[in-house]
């Protein structure tokens, strides 16, 4: 095919197609056709496949039913479409997710005072993740970027991600000064939350802009829409919703601008709870200590978890519980792997007239087949071995070894191998053989951890015969190798993303003890999203991989939040500055999180591993990112701000001394 398409003698034009000069008409042959501008053929869709497979399958099914065999029937368009299914059967559970996201937005932004109430504008801040939602798709789709089931959980976490900016814009708005103007409170909102919520946007495009250059399309295609979603999320907090809070402080300032001469107490808020009862908790000493003790117990589990996690991939895992394709995948892992078929391709035949070259290319052949899992060499199908056999029984032997090549491969019963010999006469009449394929065969006893070690001493083996360039191929190589890559892959893309998460946080917030938190931080929690996962019973595939490139997104939001706040205070007490760097930011951090978990919580009703995966990580990612930003990273801050204050005090005693 790929000959005709250089070809002048033939163009696939429609509705005439030109062969040799002559005009075949192709109108009553193809349905359905595509054409570019220049009447060639873009493409043609055959309407009647599908329906002559659809009608099979029930012939099938019909005749199968009333008997006694277990069957299952399968082909590519039903899988094809039961991973469809899949991929749409999450998306209704999204009206649920913003239900309940709208009916907490209501709840935990409202305010005793109407007219100080953000209820309204907190729902309006939903809508920046839902059109974002709606931009980065629309977007993609238009540039034809694929669109795989992974990418349907992309919703979710928007409106997970992205509520949290909300909060903190919210949060600063209300912690302004309510005499000034609309826009001079603006202003203090912007300057006061701009830079967090820049720094976790940034951080955030980042992050799933470094999974775009995996190898994994899944990972990829999921990566795209993501980091595509987020920026468009930035875009509108930073403009859409900047303009509610600008028309809500305009509303607020007509109704209460003459209600501010009387200074009436203040009731008790979630800011004033955090600041004046949990902060003092904090800095207690025997509280602290205990949170220390807690934080290593939770290393070492978490360090526990990731020692115990397995690599395990297989393609029902892409299918929802009740497919009816789940019985077809456990018999085809579970009976027909147990023997592998390894076809080996040899680029670069042996020189059949040079003995030492013949018996270098057979000692592989000896390797192949010595291996553990070999049944020895009575499974290779090799068809060198019987034409070496063929040769030797001739008692006039000939100084050509490929003179009787052809009268070997029209005996009745090697004819099998002709299509593995790709074979030509060069222009002197002499055969030249160009390359062939030959098949091995092993015993896995359908292991996914002998499979791989299969595959990878198999590719050790050949590389030692690189003259022959020799490659080989089984069965679902594709999703073999994503599970023998995925571990590096794994440590690769999370390194990275740590790496360049502590790189954008340094940017925005150049403080040393800053940076060694966030890295802290970062690391810990990752280690503890991926020790707890294994412990949950989640193992190492493309799937959980994109969670945890997720779950790196939580940390960096909730450590910077922390941070940021903590060291744009002037305060040099370090109780206090915890005090006040609660007070502001902590529940806004508690908000985000909470948000999150309503928008996962719908899809725990899912029936589909991928789905209940992306659940389990966000359940994790939140519980232990609010363990780490309310509690620990406040505590290590403080101790770190303690041992400066001494430093520095010894530092400047030292001259009186003298």
């Amino acid at each position: 095919m790929d000959g005709l398409q250089v070809n002048p003698n033939f163009r696939f034009t429609f509705p005439c197609m030109e062969v040799f000069g002559m005009k075949v008409n192709l109108e009553n042959n193809l349905g359905g056709v595509e054409e570019y501008r220049n009447g060639t053929v873009k493409a043609h869709f055959n309407g009647r496949e599908g329906e002559v497979i659809a009608d099979l399958g029930n012939y099938i099914q019909r005749r199968l039913h009333n008997t006694s065999f277990m069957h299952v029937f399968m082909n590519t368009d039903l899988f094809n479409e039961d991973i469809r299914k899949n991929m749409s059967g999450s998306l209704p559970y999204f009206a649920i997710s913003v239900v309940l996201v709208t009916l907490f937005i209501l709840v935990s932004t409202g305010d005793r005072n109407p007219v100080r109430s953000k209820s309204l504008e907190g729902a309006l801040g939903s809508l920046c993740s839902i059109m974002a939602v709606i931009s980065a798709f629309g977007l993609l789709c238009y540039l034809d970027v694929p669109f795989n089931p992974l990418v349907s959980v992309t919703p979710f976490m928007a409106l997970a991600i992205g509520m949290d900016d909300t909060f903190l814009t919210i949060n600063a708005w209300q912690q302004t000064d309510p005499r000034l103007t609309p826009k001079e409170r603006l202003q203090k909102t912007i300057s006061e939350s701009a830079s967090a919520v820049t720094v976790t946007s940034l951080t955030d495009i980042a992050l799933f802009s470094i999974g775009t250059m995996t190898d994994t399309l899944a990972i990829k295609g999921f990566s795209i829409y993501t980091a595509v979603t987020m920026a468009f999320d930035f875009l509108y907090q930073i403009t859409f919703f900047a303009g509610v809070i600008l028309l809500s402080g305009e509303r607020e300032y007509r109704n209460q601008k003459n209600l501010f001469s009387k200074h009436s107490p203040p009731s008790l808020t979630m800011d004033m709870l955090f600041r004046e009862y949990y902060a003092p908790v904090l800095n207690n000493r025997w509280a602290r200590r205990l949170s220390v003790v807690a934080f290593i117990v939770y290393l070492l589990i978490s360090f526990w978890g990731c020692c115990h996690l397995q690599v395990d991939m297989n393609v029902s895992m892409l299918l929802r519980d009740d497919s009816p394709l789940k019985p077809y995948f456990y018999y085809k892992y579970n009976f027909e792997r147990t023997v592998v078929t390894v076809t080996v391709h040899v680029q670069r035949p042996p020189d059949l007239t040079s003995e030492e070259d013949v018996d270098n290319f057979m000692g592989l052949v000896t390797l192949l087949e010595s291996h553990k899992f070999s049944r020895g060499a009575d499974t290779s199908l090799l068809w060198l071995k019987d034409y070496l056999r063929f040769i030797e029984i001739d008692t006039v032997r000939s100084a050509d070894p490929y003179e009787r090549f052809e009268e070997f491969l029209n005996m009745f019963q090697y004819q099998t191998y002709a299509p593995d010999i790709r074979w030509y006469k060069n222009e002197s009449g002499k055969i030249v053989i160009g390359r062939f394929q030959f098949q091995s065969y092993y015993n896995t006893s359908g292991h996914w951890s002998k499979m791989t070690d299969l595959l990878k001493q198999l590719r050790v083996q050949i590389k030692k015969y690189d003259k022959y360039d020799v490659s080989i191929f089984i069965p679902d190589n594709a999703m073999w190798d994503l599970v023998i890559g995925c571990p590096d892959n794994t440590i690769q893309t999370v390194g990275i993303g740590i790496f360049c998460m502590i790189f954008m946080s340094a940017f925005f917030i150049p403080n040393y003890d800053s940076i060694f938190w966030v890295s802290l931080t970062l690391a810990s929690m990752d280690l503890g999203v991926i020790g707890f996962l294994s412990l949950w019973g989640v193992t190492l595939n493309p799937v959980s991989v994109i969670n945890i490139i997720m779950s790196l997104d939580f940390p960096v939001e909730y450590a910077t939040h922390i941070c940021h706040c903590y060291y744009k205070l002037e305060e040099s007490n370090a109780d206090e500055k915890i005090k006040l760097t609660l007070g502001k930011v902590g529940w806004s951090i508690l908000q985000g999180g909470l948000t999150a978990l309503a928008a996962a919580l719908p899809l725990g009703l899912v029936r589909s591993y991928m789905i209940r995966i992306f659940f389990r990580t966000i359940v994790l990612v939140v519980s232990i990112g609010m363990l780490h930003a309310l509690l620990w990273l406040p505590i290590f801050l403080a101790v770190t701000a303690r041992r400066e204050a001494v430093r520095t005090g010894v530092q400047k005693q030292k001259p009186k001394a003298r």
